[in-house]
This record gives C-alpha cells, sequence and structure tokens, in this order.
C-alpha cells in the first residue's frame, strides 16, 4: 500500500544497511590492499613550511 510507514522504514533499512556494509567493508578491505605509504621526511617538510619573516605572523599588518 502507497503511504505506508512501516514499509518505507522496511525498505530504507533493507536498502541503506546492505549498502552501508558493502561500501565500509569495501573500503577496509581496499585500504588493506593499497595503504598509502609514509614518508620519511613528512615532519621536516612541515617545519619548513612555516614562514618566520611573514609580517602577519608578527601581529601587524
Amino acid at each position: 500500500m502507497y503511504g505506508d510507514a512501516n514499509a518505507a522504514l522496511w525498505h530504507g533499512a533493507l536498502t541503506i544497511i546492505p549498502l552501508w556494509i558493502i561500501v565500509y567493508g569495501g573500503m577496509a578491505i581496499l585500504h588493506k590492499q593499497r595503504r598509502l605509504r609514509k614518508r620519511p621526511d613528512q615532519s621536516l617538510q612541515a617545519a619548513d613550511s612555516v614562514n618566520t619573516d611573514d609580517p602577519i605572523s608578527k601581529g601587524g599588518i
């Protein structure tokens, strides 16, 4: 019957929950297969990107 709230809730649950499981399960599997590599110089890049000569960082324009 059209407009039945109970049927809409069942339809939503039976559609959204399996999709959620498939998507997040697939992302977990993909993350295990193709993990991003951390670069060893990553912490040095963050320190080098800070510009101490910038007048805004000294509090004035």
